[in-house]
């Protein structure tokens, strides 16, 4: 659940592998956003929509409401984990572990001897209880709840296993919210939410092109179309000054993985996702500017869609914007 669109993609098994069964969205309005009365009548109207009877959903937060922690701790406190970080994950989180939901996971030895390396995701109770609330009142059950970073890094894992041995950077561009990540060996080694996304370009269009957001949201994805020559240059000026700044940011994320990171490497891919990757001449500005190959990540890629229910060309066109919500479908398929 973004901030302008919901998502839901159902995946049904055939010989235990994984395959494509349905996939749609429903709009969120800007004074939707923050009313779950409204989102939740958008998800049962998705439902409906799709025909999905199963009621068991996995969803994710995002955003400033989580916070994921890479630490490295003794080995023997593994034996007592819960223990462990009712003393220690204080120093860790910087909220009161009362106010919190608190999970872990162990990746494996730490670089030093006797030693675990272990990822703490913590989120507020208040931002979960609210995301609960709207699929409840949605008439949806939720078995697992998620984090966005680490359904992206699920559904490139599946994806792209040829990949997995050489850091690879994942890019998911929302309408609000982004996150940069660094998928190595089937874990994320970096993850970073960026305060950006389309809504601020849409914005901008809206008030110096004085038109519909719907229009400028067509702009951005689609380019001048019949636009005035005077309206194209105030078109351009402003997709490249909003590209020259999120240049700018994904560079210096790329410069403080390979500074911070114990013995890390820099990509030579990126893969964008997310509504926003699609924007009008952005793959091609990121390619030339920070030098590196620029990939669409294709979340049906290793998924074989039903031939009989979906349009190649429509998978192909929106394809991007549902890596988040394929890698929390997988998530279940592969359980």
């Amino acid at each position: 659940m973004g901030s302008g669109w919901i998502k839901a993609v159902s995946l049904g098994l055939r010989r235990k592998k994984p395959f494509l069964e349905k996939l749609g969205r429903a709009p969120l309005g800007v004074a939707e956003q923050d009313k779950s009365e409204q989102a939740a009548s958008r998800l049962i109207e998705l439902w409906q929509r799709l025909a999905i009877r199963d009621k068991m959903v996995v969803s994710a937060m995002t955003g400033h409401a989580v916070i994921i922690k890479r630490v490295t701790i003794p080995s023997e406190a593994a034996a007592n984990m819960e223990l462990f970080l009712t003393k220690e994950a204080r120093q860790y989180i910087p909220f009161d572990l009362q106010d919190v939901y608190l999970d872990h996971q162990i990746l494996g030895p730490g670089t030093k001897e006797g030693s675990l390396e272990v990822v703490l995701v913590a989120s507020k109770k208040k931002e979960v209880q609210e995301r609960l609330n709207i699929l409840t009142r949605a008439g949806l059950e939720t078995r697992v709840m998620d984090v966005d970073a680490f359904a992206l890094n699920n559904c490139f894992e599946f994806n792209y296993p040829e990949f997995r041995e050489k850091p690879q950077y994942l890019l998911d561009l929302g309408g609000q919210l982004s996150v940069f990540c660094v998928a190595l060996r089937d874990q994320l080694v970096f993850q970073r939410e960026l305060s950006l996304g389309g809504q601020q370009l849409t914005d901008r269009l809206v008030k110096v092109l004085n038109k519909s957001r719907a229009d400028c949201e067509k702009l951005k994805i689609n380019g001048p179309g019949e636009l005035s020559e005077q309206e194209q240059e105030v078109l351009f000026a402003e997709l490249d000054a909003c590209i020259s700044s999120w240049t700018s940011e994904i560079r210096r994320l790329m410069g403080f993985y390979v500074g911070s990171v114990p013995d890390s490497t820099a990509a030579r891919n990126l893969f964008l996702s997310g509504g926003c990757s699609l924007l009008f001449g952005l793959k091609e500005r990121l390619a030339s500017e920070l030098q590196i190959n620029i990939h669409y990540l294709d979340p049906w890629r290793k998924l074989v869609p039903d031939s009989g229910r979906f349009d190649p060309a429509y998978l192909q066109a929106v394809g991007p914007q549902f890596a988040v919500a394929t890698g929390l479908a997988l998530r279940e398929a592969l359980a």
